[in-house]
């Protein structure tokens, strides 16, 4: 199949109730808890995805389709759901990606299309939410996809900086700076 349309969600206006914006909703508010600290959310610098899969209550849930996360650092042993189903995780080193070299969206529909299944729209497609688009390995990986994809995405990969301070301004107004073993 192809990848039917790319959205980049900093530059395009969708109607409530979208597909893109329930699964940018739910990558934003994807939180994990790690060695007893909660509500820590992805890291700043890793690419995080969300994938549309069918409703199952072992998911986060809106109203037509459940969604599966995917993470570049997944494979540090941060998030407990993903930890279960992985036989590749590495928590000796918090930063590191994929020993497979799966990215973000690969991760989320791979996870999504073997513990789950993939939902799809009124028209056949798939739906997966990147926080940037996908780069040189993950676009050609989509579009050999057996699947009709629409892929939203909240900035352009060259353009991740922005992204990483944003993130990082939010962490601080929502949990404050972690210094040692306390939030200031």
């Amino acid at each position: 199949m192809t990848i039917h349309q790319m959205i980049n969600l900093s530059t395009t206006a969708l109607p409530h109730g979208s597909p893109g914006l329930d699964l940018y909703a739910a990558a934003k508010h994807h939180f994990v808890s790690f060695h007893g600290f909660k509500n820590l959310g992805f890291g700043y610098e890793s690419c995080n995805a969300a994938v549309a899969v069918k409703k199952t209550s072992a998911l986060p849930t809106y109203a037509d389709f459940s969604v599966c996360f995917g993470s570049s650092r997944l494979h540090a042993g941060l998030d407990p759901v993903f930890n279960e189903m992985s036989d590749d995780i590495n928590p000796n080193n918090p930063f590191a990606s994929s020993q497979k070299e799966q990215h973000a969206e690969q991760t989320a529909i791979l996870i999504g299309e073997h513990e789950y299944a993939l939902w799809t729209d009124g028209n056949g497609r798939c739906h997966v939410y990147v926080d940037y688009s996908p780069c040189d390995n993950c676009e050609p990986w989509l579009r050999n996809r057996p699947e009709d994809w629409v892929v939203y995405y909240r900035v352009p990969l060259n353009s991740s900086s922005t992204m990483v301070k944003e993130r990082k301004d939010t962490h601080k107004t929502q949990f404050g700076q972690f210094f040692g073993s306390k939030f200031k």
